[in-house]
């Protein structure tokens, strides 16, 4: 099962930056400035977050959450990688 995600991860990523590589150069650019706007907005959620003590909050489920997903990011969090040109970082399998 796990070996199976993996490969449905390394498809899924070859498939999405082959599609993003395939833009032209305006829709390539609209979409990072897209991103970035996105990425703000998650970096003021995080704020929230953290002034509500969510770290400490999220502690107490001893991992509970996190245990549902493998891949914590969304397609946007991905074409933000893929805008800058880097590569996403791989997922730590159990």
């Amino acid at each position: 099962m796990i070996q199976q995600r993996h490969q449905l991860w390394q498809r899924t990523l070859r498939s999405v930056a082959a599609d993003f590589q395939a833009l032209g150069d305006e829709q390539r650019s609209w979409i990072g400035e897209a991103v970035r706007r996105i990425g703000r907005g998650q970096q003021q959620l995080h704020a929230l977050f953290l002034a509500a003590d969510g770290p400490s909050l999220c502690s107490r489920c001893q991992g509970a959450c996190c245990a549902c997903g493998t891949h914590h990011f969304t397609l946007v969090n991905l074409l933000a990688w893929l805008a800058e040109g880097l590569s996403p970082p791989t997922p730590t399998l159990p």
